[in-house]
């Protein structure tokens, strides 16, 4: 197998998951990983096209909601069959993309060591939006980091968001 065949599987098997695909899945990975080691592939010379965090929460539900008051649409949900919310869910708005999934445990906001950063045309604008639409956010903060501006809320699990422009 060469390894553009192996990344159009990868690719292919991700869009269907189930456990026959999760275990070929791990094949073909594990067969990049063998041919790596022996110097037959690089496939460390395969970049990254996105990176999309995966956060966990008290209540997906409640997620969505909450983001799609920042503009956020749900491309995909699971529910699992026995139960009447959903468990997991895609978000996604422009370029940008969360997963979220219930959590097995309390969530505290206080450990919640990571800042979501959300990248906008017009720092300005959105802040108002967002205050039109009731959420509480914090005022515009200018710094050498942030010249353009930039404001900070939480989301109902504590997670830190900070929407600067570019």
């Amino acid at each position: 197998m060469e390894v553009e065949e192996c990344e159009f599987l990868l690719r292919a098997m991700a869009e269907h998951p189930n456990d026959r695909v999760r275990e070929k899945h791990a094949f073909v990975t594990q067969y990049l990983v063998e041919r790596e080691a022996t110097g037959d592939v690089s496939v460390s010379s395969i970049a990254f096209d996105s990176l999309v965090p995966y956060a966990h929460v008290q209540s997906v539900s409640a997620s969505i909601q909450f983001y799609s008051r920042l503009g956020f649409t749900v491309t995909k949900t699971f529910t699992p069959s026995d139960q009447s919310e959903p468990t997991w869910a895609w978000l996604q708005s422009g370029g940008a993309a969360l997963m979220i999934s219930r959590a097995s445990h309390r969530i505290l906001a206080s450990e919640q060591a990571v800042i979501f950063v959300l990248y906008v045309e017009n720092v300005s604008r959105k802040h108002a939006e967002l205050k039109s639409a009731g959420l509480s956010i914090g005022e515009i903060e200018y710094s050498e980091v942030s010249p353009a501006g930039n404001f900070r809320l939480q989301d109902p699990d504590g997670y830190d968001l900070s929407v600067r422009q570019r």
